[in-house]
Order: structure tokens, then sequence, then C-alpha cells
């Protein structure tokens, strides 16, 4: 469900899907509500934000390990971020399923897309990191490092992803399952009885 502050799992907020369109109520998961979804399956995420100055290798199985990490001064900024480290385990076994590099190169790409990063408010430009976790955490469940593969939460994920992306078109003919019906073009009810 929506909430607000920094410890939600998701949001909603007013956004135009397309230029000259009206505002619409568009969902966000936060990288909490991702790990929340992931942890539904079984599965956990860490995320662990690596600064310029830190090491980071890649064995030949794409398994990726910190050399060295300043752990008293994290990357606080854009310009400080290098990437990012997904670390998935498995909440039964506590075994570590993947290590994944996401550098920031590719998190740059999806920031581009991203709605979210046009304005003075937004959370790209106050809280580069934390998106920039998020989006990892977002690229390690289409990459199948963490597989979420619960209905609900599969489908949690793609609505987030179509509310972020400015390539998606929204046509709505009826609200999703579960949720409060908000200024809906109500169509007239044919009232003619069916056969059964």
């Amino acid at each position: 469900m929506p909430g607000v502050g920094s410890t939600a799992l998701a949001y909603v907020f007013p956004r135009r899907p397309r230029k000259g369109d009206p505002p619409q109520l568009q969902y966000e998961l936060s990288h909490r509500g991702i790990n929340a979804l992931a942890r539904r399956c079984g599965t956990t995420m860490v995320a662990v934000p690596i600064h310029q100055n830190d090491s980071v290798a890649i064995d030949h199985d794409g398994q990726a390990t910190i050399l060295n990490s300043d752990v008293d001064n994290p990357p606080t900024t854009w310009d400080e971020l290098r990437g990012v480290v997904v670390i998935c385990k498995d909440l039964r076994t506590n075994n570590v399923i993947h290590r994944g590099w996401v550098p920031k190169k590719l998190i740059e790409q999806r920031r581009k897309h991203s709605l979210a990063d046009k304005s003075d408010f937004s959370p790209w430009q106050n809280w580069p990191v934390e998106m920039a976790i998020k989006t990892a955490m977002h690229y390690a469940v289409s990459r199948g490092w963490c597989v979420i593969d619960d209905t609900e939460a599969a489908q949690a994920l793609a609505l987030e992803y179509q509310s972020n992306h400015r390539e998606h078109e929204t046509v709505v003919k009826e609200p999703p399952i579960g949720r409060v019906k908000l200024n809906w073009k109500e169509e007239p009810i044919d009232t003619k009885e069916v056969p059964s």
C-alpha cells in the first residue's frame, strides 16, 4: 500500500503521462517496497552503493566482490557514486544467490528515461544514491538475479515500471483489482440480461 515519508513501501503522486495530458496518480515502489516483494518470494536484496574510490572485482561467473571500501565515507552525491553491488540472498538458507555489479553507466541510462528526473524537486536531484539503489534493485530483478515470481508482486513491479517511464502510454478502462476507483470515465452499463 502507498504511504508517506522515508519508510513507505510505495508512493502515489500526480504526474502527466504525456505532455498536455492531465495529471494522473502514478504508483512508484521505494527500494524497501521492492525488497518487500522479494521477501514474499523467500529472497532478500542488500544494495551497497560504491564510492568512486572503492574497488570492485568481477569473477568469471559475474559475481561481484568489494575489494576495498571506505565504510566511513560512503557516496552521498551523484558525482561520488561509482555504482551499486546488489547481494541477493535466500532467506531460508541465508546463502548468497548472486552478488551483481550495476555500474553508474547503467543507472544513468535508466535515470535519463525516468519522468522523475526532470525537476528541481526530483528525488534524483535530492536523493541520487537512494534512487540509484532502487534502480539497481530493479536491474537485479529484471536480470533474474532476484526472482520475484509471486503474481501480485510481479504485477506491482510492472505497474511501478510503467508509471515511471515516459515510453509507456497509459490507457486504462478499468481500475486495477483491489484499488479505489478514482476519476474513472464511467461507461454506460448494458442492463440487458445475459443468458447463463
